[in-house]
């Protein structure tokens, strides 16, 4: 009977893990088990964050293979930060995708924000399908001041400026003012210094782009079969190309959705449209179709790449001093 009597907390912990276990799975599958061809559902781990406080979404879109999910990130980059994100996908029985999205989401904006903005849009090839409302996902961020219960004391009364003048106050202000002249000599030799050196210019776009490829490279990732994290850097390296070579800014657009729209711009030729456009469906099937490439897609994504920066780099000028294209 002691035995028994030790035992039982240790029982009913297991129990109740076991318990909340089943309900958490039950109602997975209950969501799943629709006969809707697209669903969407946001989940969040709160709704209420403190300023700088870190909240958690899942954003779940089921939808069938050929389909693609096209929105962007949490807020505007403003109102809400994201300090990180990860993507899956994984295939129901039925032969339709569940893509999982996952953030881990800040702000330092007092006020209710709404996470998702517009809609979330479903792609088959280049034409839009549907469109599926996120529904409300506000957040509301609160002051640290009012959750502590911290009054903001009042005033002081005023002192008195004492009678008698101090005799330390004629060495402060000597100290002061012969700080001053010393802080004014050294700027003034910096600036004189500044103003004879021979600034460098920065490097040109595709330098930059070829010297990341060779460290994306290096990583191995190719050789390793890790494609997400692979395509992700690749991405990000074409997209700060084109912004550095064309001048194109669009901080408001996610990197697919900059691409994309790189990939219709009349900036760059039919061919090298054409070869961005490739590149990012790889990325896309990557990214939320769960597609795994072999090494060798892999290594011609990479080597798409750095033909685009070859291709469109800028010319260097000529030896007589002449402009360039």
């Amino acid at each position: 009977m002691r035995t028994i009597g030790k035992l039982m907390p240790v029982l009913l912990l297991a129990a109740s893990l076991l318990a909340a276990l089943i309900s958490g799975c039950g109602s997975r599958e209950e969501w799943v088990d629709t006969d809707q061809e697209y669903a969407l559902r946001l989940s969040l781990s709160t709704n209420r964050i403190y300023v700088g406080g870190v909240l958690e979404a899942e954003l779940e879109i089921l939808h069938p293979e050929d389909v693609r999910p096209v929105f962007s990130d949490p807020g505007d980059g403003e109102e809400l930060i994201v300090r990180d994100r990860s993507w899956d996908s994984r295939e129901l029985p039925d032969g339709r995708h569940i893509s999982s999205v996952r953030y881990r989401i800040s702000s330092f904006q007092l006020g209710e924000h709404r996470i998702f903005k517009g809609k979330l849009k479903l792609m088959r090839a280049e034409q839009q399908i549907a469109e599926l409302d996120f529904g409300e996902n506000l957040v509301s961020v609160e002051s640290l001041l009012k959750a502590g219960g911290n009054e903001m004391r009042d005033i002081a009364a005023c002192r008195p400026f004492p009678a008698r003048f101090p005799r330390w106050l004629p060495v402060l202000l000597l100290i002061a003012v012969l700080a001053a002249l010393a802080g004014a000599l050294v700027a003034r030799l910096l600036r004189r210094r500044v103003s004879t050196a021979e600034l460098a210019p920065p490097p040109p776009a595709d330098e930059v782009a070829l010297r990341e490829l060779r460290v994306l490279r290096e990583k191995n990732w190719i050789e390793e079969g890790r494609a997400e994290p692979f395509y992700v850097e690749l991405s990000r390296i074409v997209r700060k190309y084109i912004e550095g070579r064309f001048g194109l800014r669009a901080p408001e657009l996610t990197t697919e959705e900059f691409i994309r729209a790189a990939a219709e711009s009349e900036q760059l030729s039919l061919d090298h449209r054409q070869l961005t456009g490739e590149f990012l469906r790889q990325s896309d099937m990557v990214k939320f179709a769960r597609y795994r490439p072999a090494a060798e897609p892999m290594e011609e994504a990479y080597q798409s790449a750095e033909r685009l920066v070859h291709e469109t780099s800028r010319p260097a000028e000529n030896a007589e001093g002449g402009g360039a294209e």
